[in-house]
């Protein structure tokens, strides 16, 4: 395993940004309908997942641990949604 120099070399990141590119490619075929709806808040959720790891990647202390929770609070809300 290589070593992390940035967020960007985050297992974890990679994954969500993985999420990310899903999730915009399959809310395109959604109804019209959803447009601002449910498809603008399903790509919110999966965007908000690498950003709250890299946010909390810039902070480097264990003590914070409020962007991490957020990721998973985002991840929640995107399953949630999905279903």
């Amino acid at each position: 395993m290589g070593e992390i120099k940035t967020y960007r070399d985050l297992i974890a990141w990679q994954r969500a940004m993985e999420l990310v590119k899903t999730v915009y490619r399959l809310t395109v075929k959604m109804p019209e309908s959803e447009r601002f709806g449910l498809t603008i808040q399903m790509r919110r959720a999966a965007v908000s997942i690498p950003s709250n790891i890299a946010e909390g990647y810039a902070r480097q202390t264990t003590a914070d641990t409020s962007s991490s929770e957020m990721a998973r609070g985002s991840m929640a809300s995107f399953q949630h949604n999905w279903r």
